[in-house]
């Protein structure tokens, strides 16, 4: 219903007048950034998840296509950004710090300047229309948007001068500006150089290390499917557990499975309680182990498993993709078109693996015994699990 109401309003959006083509936006962020763009233009993101543009393979798409610019500031508060199809002024440059230049294709004679709570997702929270000072009219067309932070620190700097200068150059064609990786860190520190920032999906699906300080830890029989590294595992519990999980947080358990060798090091990461609900828990699965012994008491001995080989020729990589994305097409249950959108640009063997070992309908236990293996093994085994269903 939720995503019902997003395409509805989508429709229905009705943009306030555009202000003039050169002013100062006063503005506040609680995530570090800045966007610009035309709700319209990103209609399609209405079902995706919070802050969907620090994805890098979201952020990418989109500019582009010339459909998003942001910058990242380094930190939160208010700011003042001038918006203008002229040039820097002379002063301006002489203080300005990182920069960095964007595509733009303006195809509503307008774009808003936003804080992200506007922008279309599944947590959007403003409404553009409700801030018509944050809009800017300019011609439709290409553009290379120059973005500019002035460093207000430098001695000398007038009080008056804006935080941020944001001009928007028209051109032929936006086919030869650069994309950056992610959402660039235009930071006002004076002697900061601009680069890409960092990427919410950066190590997905990747082996990661984990040492517990111990190889004996309490034990919980794994009850769900969120069992693979790099997704969140979820417990109910009674209030009195709940207690005791949440004086662990940060603590690690084993995940085992029933008749499988194999368990899962998760660390406690989350913990509520609501009075008819009872307790949640959250833990964060970070790497298989192989299970020596279970005590009467629950204590877990295992060992740490090493990283195995992830190399794959690309060939085999998407051979496999086909065959996973045929097999998610026909499942009852399919993955948002985020994620759908996540697999497709992932190139890594492992984590086109840990892909489809998060989001096909197989046994937890199953999942997790293949997890532990190499891309060229763990290939074979879904494969074979894709084709010869139990």
């Amino acid at each position: 219903m939720r995503k019902l109401i997003h395409a509805i309003a989508s429709l229905l959006f009705v943009a306030p007048p555009a202000t003039a083509a050169d002013r100062t936006v006063e503005i506040g962020t609680d995530v570090a950034g800045f966007l610009i763009f035309h709700p319209d233009d990103l209609a399609h993101r209405a079902a995706d998840p919070i802050a969907w543009y620090a994805y890098s393979f979201a952020y990418r798409k989109e500019s582009a296509a010339g459909r998003l610019v942001g910058f990242g500031t380094g930190s939160d508060g208010g700011f003042l950004i001038r918006l203008t199809m002229g040039q820097p002024t002379a002063t301006e440059v002489k203080f300005a710090g990182a920069h960095w230049s964007y595509p733009l294709i303006v195809r509503h004679g307008q774009v808003y300047l936003d804080n992200t709570d506007g922008l279309p997702g599944e947590e959007k929270m403003d409404d553009p229309a409700d801030f018509p000072d944050r809009w800017f009219s300019l011609p439709n067309g290409s553009y290379r948007v120059d973005v500019r932070a002035i460093a207000r620190s430098r001695p000398g700097a007038p009080k008056n001068l804006p935080d941020y200068v944001v001009s928007f150059n028209p051109v032929a064609d936006i086919a030869g500006i650069a994309i950056a990786e992610n959402l660039p860190d235009l930071r006002q520190a004076p002697d900061w150089q601009a680069k890409p920032g960092g990427s919410q999906d950066a190590g997905f699906g990747l082996w990661q290390s984990a040492e517990p300080g111990t190889r004996s830890l309490p034990g919980l029989a794994a009850t769900g499917d969120d069992v693979v590294p790099g997704q969140t595992y979820r417990l109910e519990t009674t209030e009195a557990d709940y207690e005791s999980y949440r004086e662990a947080m940060g603590a690690f358990r084993v995940l085992t499975f029933a008749h499988q060798p194999v368990g899962v090091l998760a660390r406690i990461n989350g913990a509520s309680f609501m009075p008819k609900r009872g307790g949640r828990i959250e833990f964060s699965p970070e790497t298989p182990v192989m299970v020596k012994a279970t005590s009467a008491d629950g204590q877990v001995a295992f060992d740490l498993i090493a990283r195995p080989d992830m190399q794959a020729s690309a060939a085999e990589v998407e051979t496999f993709r086909a065959l996973v994305m045929k097999a998610i097409r026909t499942a009852q249950e399919k993955p948002s078109a985020f994620e759908e959108e996540r697999f497709a640009a992932l190139d890594e063997p492992e984590a086109v693996t840990s892909w489809a070992l998060m989001h096909l309908a197989l046994p937890a236990s199953m999942k997790i015994d293949i997890y532990r293996h190499g891309a060229r093994e763990r290939i074979r085994l879904i494969t074979e699990a894709i084709e010869n269903p139990r």
